[in-house]
């Protein structure tokens, strides 16, 4: 499945994305603007979150949820989009990828993550990093 979302499309409707057994893309630009619960299902699945013209805002209660597989989790802002508390709604990623070229991201906000990646043109900045992480 390969899906992408857009605020503008869904605006105040909660949203809902159950992926399948293979391998799996989501998209989300700009604020969601609803509570989404996104399941990516088993598979080497990605979640790409992207700020577009307005502030990325990523509403009380949604989850993200990698489930079985290797996941990555993409970050394409200008901004550090996951704070800690919204660190808490992303479960079951193993990779993040900073992709955006002011991109930061503090490590430790989302549990479980062992692999990141800072896309060539990107000058991203990770902080907090754990003993023995893998970079790509």
């Amino acid at each position: 499945m390969s899906l992408s979302l857009t605020g503008v499309q869904f605006g105040a409707n909660p949203i809902q994305v159950k992926g399948g057994s293979g391998n799996d893309g989501v998209n989300f630009t700009d604020a969601l603007g609803a509570k989404a619960t996104i399941d990516l299902g088993a598979g080497n699945d990605s979640l790409t979150v992207t700020q577009g013209a307005t502030a990325l805002t990523l509403t009380a209660g949604s989850t993200f949820n990698g489930v079985d597989g290797t996941d990555t989790l993409v970050l394409n802002t200008t901004t550090t989009a996951i704070s800690a508390t919204r660190g808490k709604m992303f479960t079951g990623f193993e990779n993040i990828k900073l992709a955006d070229a002011t991109s930061s991201y503090q490590a430790g906000h989302i549990a479980g993550i062992t692999g990141y990646e800072i896309a060539t043109t990107t000058s991203g900045t990770l902080t907090n990093l754990v003993e023995y992480v893998v970079f790509r």
